[in-house]
């Protein structure tokens, strides 16, 4: 779609205030200037000027040159006194310098600037066909709806455009910059360090992550572990569980607060049943208290489409948004429970959709994904149990589009429903024991780093904690 530039401003709404308020704050600001410069285009300006002037500026700091009045200047040449009507091109960009207010609203400003700009491409979009002579009820709706999808994809606060590559090293020399400052967003941890390592620091955005395991491998404890590690970092998480009820997710969640701040064991199980004890529901109340501050969004309708997780998930980021947050990671737990959008269609072809849709919503939401997977049985008759990467040759696109894939791996689990340990033999209570609360994480496969890896942790499944063994950790 070719969006439309800058339509009839007496008949489509414009902000000529904010624009003037981000073309200041680039003009004092060599900080704003790139951030703008990375984050808007001219289209976004209603004003002819406004637009000329901030692509020279976009141009002068794709340059790798600071906007001052000698080089905007020099961009503009003769036109720099061009009469304007009571006063040149340099004298109107003197009085934008002298403005002033716009540096410290810049977010705001660059936000409103690009709603603007979507609700003219809104209106425009839909007197498009009229204009065009096609009265066909069903081709206007499917062309309305097309233009505003698209829309919708570029208006996004947290999406990304298309741009050359000069433009995207700009934007992420911009992000290398604030963070030497100590201003960028810092990364949410997944609360084991060697992960975080792998990871280059935590939860990156536009990652897929996929956890996948037979039942009983910790892969929604994982989960939920992780929601709660982003939460108390200052993210936002969307956890769309396809098979709990949200209030089991919740009582893990309490079970595993108690265990860490509390140094109290309080099974989620007992929280969740008739006999729990009035002391317990105290520290539940705890729990509680210590967990509202996190922004942990639970949906546990299950049967799902992709689909409508990505839109359930771009409206609370949007609302997150609005208040000043951000949305870091959205959990699907786990796919095999998703419904189909459209009838008749294969299990292979469900997941490669779900999967192609996690990696859009990744771009779009600037958020990571993590896709709880669950493997089929022909992992149970091998002798190692351990999964691989060709446990999942018959789960559609997940291995090619997975940025990350982790298998989780409990030995107890297995060991517990053996025939030997089943019949009280000495040699396998010995090894349950031993092995009781062991967990391997194996990084199979990690796009941005180093996969085949090995993270060892402890596991308490009945209050859902979770730990990296310290003798362990990858180095």
């Amino acid at each position: 779609m070719t969006f439309h530039a800058r339509p009839d401003p007496e008949r489509y709404p414009r902000a000529l205030d904010t624009e003037e308020q981000i073309l200041s704050a680039m003009l004092v600001s060599p900080d704003a200037c790139r951030q703008a410069a990375a984050a808007l285009e001219a289209v976004h300006f209603t004003e002819h000027l406004h637009a000329r002037l901030f692509e020279a500026m976009q141009a002068i700091v794709g340059d790798g040159r600071d906007v001052t009045i000698a080089t905007l200047s020099a961009s503009f040449g003769a036109n720099w006194k061009e009469d304007l009507g009571g006063m040149t091109l340099g004298q109107y960009v003197t009085r934008l310098i002298t403005r002033g207010g716009g540096v410290a609203y810049l977010e705001g400003a660059l936000d409103t600037l690009k709603e603007v700009w979507a609700l003219r491409e809104i209106l425009a979009a839909a007197e498009k066909p009229a204009s065009a002579g096609d009265y066909n009820p069903n081709r206007m709706l499917r062309s309305i709806l097309d233009d505003i999808d698209r829309v919708r994809a570029a208006v996004s606060t947290k999406s990304r455009r298309a741009g050359k590559l000069s433009d995207e090293l700009l934007a992420g020399l911009y992000e290398a910059e604030q963070a030497l400052k100590g201003k960028r967003v810092a990364l949410a941890s997944t609360g084991l360090p060697s992960l975080d390592k792998l990871f280059a620091g935590g939860f990156h955005p536009e990652r897929v992550i996929t956890l996948a395991g037979r039942p009983g491998m910790c892969k929604s404890a994982l989960a939920i572990q992780f929601a709660m590690n982003a939460g108390a970092d200052g993210a936002g998480v969307a956890y769309y569980a396809q098979e709990m009820a949200g209030k089991e997710i919740a009582f893990r969640a309490a079970s595993s607060w108690i265990s860490r701040n509390q140094n109290a064991r309080v099974p989620y199980v007992d929280l969740m049943g008739s006999y729990v004890t009035e002391q317990q529901i105290t520290l539940g109340v705890e729990a509680q208290r210590g967990l509202q501050d996190h922004e942990i969004h639970i949906d546990s309708e299950g049967g799902l489409t992709i689909q409508e997780v990505a839109h359930r998930a771009e409206r609370l980021a949007n609302q997150m948004s609005k208040a000043g947050k951000r949305l870091g990671l959205v959990v699907v737990d786990h796919i095999q429970n998703m419904r189909a959008a459209r009838p008749q269609i294969n299990r292979y072809d469900l997941l490669t959709e779900i999967t192609g849709t996690a990696v859009r919503i990744g771009k779009d939401l600037q958020c990571t994904v993590l896709l709880c997977s669950q493997l089929n049985r022909q992992v149970e008759n091998r002798e190692d149990k351990r999964p691989t990467q060709a446990d999942l040759r018959e789960s559609g696109s997940i291995e090619q589009d997975s940025d990350v894939i982790l298998f989780p791996f409990r030995e107890a689990y297995y060991v517990e429903k053996s025939t030997e340990y089943k019949n009280g033999e000495p040699e396998a209570l010995e090894r349950f024991d031993l092995i009781r609360n062991t967990l391997e994480i194996f990084v199979d496969k990690n796009r941005q780093g180093p996969g085949n890896r090995l993270v060892k942790g402890y596991c308490d499944m009945a209050v859902n904690r979770i730990e990296e063994s310290a003798e362990n950790r990858y180095e």
